[in-house]
């Protein structure tokens, strides 16, 4: 989904919620591919066999619990993960720095680090007129061409929105607001996430079941 989704604010708690919109797009249209299959094969009903429903709900399964459900909500108590398994449940107290160079990692003050399956880097904005100069484009003239490679066009670029070290910039904002609040709580909370372990387990389930059907 565009960046709007990638990181909307709920003015009912004042949550913030990021997720790239690349993995979004990608989990969503899976999901919609596997639920044409399973309607056609289901209203043909011609030679139907169970893993021709098996297979196509475990797939949407899977693209929900690897695309779709990981996330990162910043809220006013907590920066929240959600990942494949787990969540984690990280008070603004607790919060130490991030990291951005990979993927997303919150650094609590008792030193432990915590990663985001949702959030990766991306690639920085370049405009046009600077992809040129980058040496990027398809078509591009042979005067354009010829022109020298500025590599600091890239490494000045703008971050995505939902960028690795565009959410960490936007928790270390938010960190620092909250610094002027009194200190709350500092645990650390990793809870399963048991509607994703729920979803993986039947996704194999049908993947192993459904061919013996």
């Amino acid at each position: 989904m565009p960046s709007r989704l990638a990181h909307t604010p709920d003015a009912t708690d004042q949550r913030r919620l990021f997720r790239q919109s690349g993995a979004m797009v990608l989990g969503i249209v899976t999901i919609v591919i596997c639920a044409v299959i399973l309607v056609f094969g289901l209203w043909s009903m011609h030679r139907l066999h169970a893993v021709d429903i098996a297979w196509p709900i475990a797939v949407a399964l899977l693209a929900w619990v690897l695309f779709v459900r990981p996330c990162v909500a910043l809220t006013e108590q907590a920066v929240v993960i959600r990942n494949l398994v787990r969540d984690v449940h990280i008070p603004w107290a607790a919060v130490e720095s991030t990291q951005s160079r990979w993927n997303l990692k919150v650094i609590t003050t008792g030193g432990a680090g915590y990663g985001s399956w949702a959030i990766t880097t991306q690639r920085r904005r370049v405009p046009r007129a600077q992809r040129i100069g980058l040496g990027m484009g398809t078509f591009r003239s042979r005067a354009e061409r010829k022109q020298p490679i500025d590599v600091g066009a890239y490494l000045n670029g703008p971050e995505r929105a939902q960028s690795a070290a565009a959410v960490a910039a936007s928790i270390d904002e938010m960190k620092a607001a909250s610094a002027q609040q009194p200190t709350g709580d500092t645990g650390v909370r990793v809870q399963p996430a048991w509607w994703g372990i729920a979803a993986l387990g039947a996704a194999v389930v049908l993947i192993v079941v459904g061919p013996l059907g």
